[in-house]
């Protein structure tokens, strides 16, 4: 799927990885529970020497990207970074949901800002803003720290780096939500860290969609469409939308996540 093709907002949801790669391959019904051996007891693990495949196309940045809160591989980030620059990925609309996801991996593992510093020197004027941007939204004093001595090699990468230096680094819990392109950088951060609350946030905007205001309704088809997407190709966001309506919605409106939950096939295309 072509990134440019898409809609801004439904960009990360329509990535969504394989639903069926949460799911461990099931006996046959029909074996012999004597003959189907035991689980085995979990160990030291050896690194598995076989390198992953590169991240060559826009298909496999989204995966890399989708999948990483199932299966953590932080030493690919600054790959992934570059990779996206080099795919020419990134843009307006896309700037902000990859610095909250490489945001969200940087704040648990800082030790990766050097070599990220190296690899992004020779990326394009976006992919140098997108790496600082990440750098930035991690928020930790390691980050701070590179972001005080960081010199851009172009006008709009200066102008960048005084931006994000006098601000706070955004939290995605906390920012507002107007647009569905903030909706995306909530969703960057739920495949970064797959923190429920992301999700909860997102489906309290589901009653936006019957708003009279035109952009408060866009925004609530977006999240609509976006939970839809995604609770059929993640599990993990189908069982954190189940236990909110469980505790009663926390923020979000149960009828409205029952009603969601119950719809079958995949949701109908995005709306613009």
């Amino acid at each position: 799927m072509r990134l440019r093709a898409m809609a801004a907002w439904a960009m990360l949801a329509a990535w969504g990885g394989d639903a069926a790669a949460d799911v461990p391959p099931n006996p046959s019904p029909n074996a012999n529970p004597a003959l189907v051996p035991a689980a085995p007891v979990p160990g030291p693990q050896a690194p598995d020497p076989t390198p992953p495949p590169p991240i060559a196309t826009a298909a496999d940045l989204g995966d890399f990207i989708t999948g990483y809160y199932r299966s953590p591989r932080p030493d690919r980030l600054v790959e992934a970074l570059v990779a996206a620059d080099r795919l020419g990925v990134v843009g307006e609309g896309t700037l902000g949901p990859f610095s909250a996801f490489a945001g969200a991996v940087l704040r648990e593992h800082p030790e990766l800002i050097a070599s990220g510093n190296r690899a992004m020197q020779g990326a394009s004027t976006a992919g140098q803003v997108l790496w600082w941007q990440s750098v930035w939204t991690s928020g930790t004093p390691a980050a701070l720290s590179a972001l005080a001595t960081a010199v851009g090699a172009t006008a709009p990468v200066r102008d960048a780096l005084e931006a994000m230096r006098a601000a706070p680094p955004p939290d995605p819990l906390l920012a507002a939500v107007g647009t569905p392109a903030q909706l995306d950088v909530l969703w960057a951060s739920f495949f970064a860290t797959g923190d429920g609350r992301v999700i909860v946030r997102i489906a309290a905007h589901l009653a936006w969609s019957e708003d009279a205001d035109p952009q408060r309704r866009l925004v609530g088809e977006a999240a609509r469409w976006s939970l839809r997407a995604n609770a059929e190709a993640h599990p993990r966001v189908r069982e954190v939308l189940e236990a909110a309506v469980a505790a009663g919605g926390e923020g979000a409106d149960p009828a409205r996540v029952r009603a969601l939950l119950a719809e079958k096939g995949p949701p109908a295309a995005p709306p613009r």
